[in-house]
């Protein structure tokens, strides 16, 4: 499974200028699916975290798919909202 998380430009996050690309395998968009249908279930502010092998348990992975960018070693998704 991979999901990567890379930042473009990471000497410009405090200008908000950086991009964010995530690249998935097929298996990693179906773990993050369900993730995301469990936090769908879940309560204003739960979340799901996801590590790299460096920070955790290694959902993230470290390899780069892009020379400009760097990757990121912790991932977390929020539900900001309990709307329907």
């Amino acid at each position: 499974m991979t999901i990567s998380v890379e930042i473009e430009n990471p000497e410009q996050t405090q200008e908000s200028g950086h991009i964010v690309h995530i690249f998935l395998d097929r298996d990693g968009i179906e773990q993050l699916i369900l993730d995301l249908q469990g936090l769908s279930r879940g309560k204003q502010w739960d979340s799901i975290r996801l590590f790299s092998s460096s920070w955790g348990n290694g959902e993230l992975s470290e390899e780069r798919h892009l020379k400009e960018t760097s990757t990121t070693h912790f991932l977390r998704v929020w539900l900001s909202s309990d709307d329907e």
